[in-house]
């Protein structure tokens, strides 16, 4: 999840994960509220774990935020 604290809406939201773009599809949604953009991975695998960076922008200038994301899990 990304959240705005401070700013002048509206704002943009963009995720990249590893330095590049994602699409969405059926697993993966972006949800995206006045100040909030949340993405949801359902039913992740090995593939998704990486570096995943929110984008907030207004009119005002640019933020952004990385996080690791590690897919741990049995393999079958």
């Amino acid at each position: 999840m990304c959240s705005i604290e401070s700013g002048t809406p509206p704002f943009q939201f963009e995720w990249i994960k590893d330095g590049m773009r994602f699409k969405e599809d059926e697993r993966i949604t972006l949800v995206v509220t006045e100040d909030i953009s949340t993405l949801i991975i359902k039913k992740t695998k090995p593939a998704d774990a990486g570096n995943y960076t929110c984008i907030a922008k207004n009119a005002y200038g640019t933020d952004a935020h990385t996080t690791g994301l590690i897919v741990m899990g049995e393999l079958s």
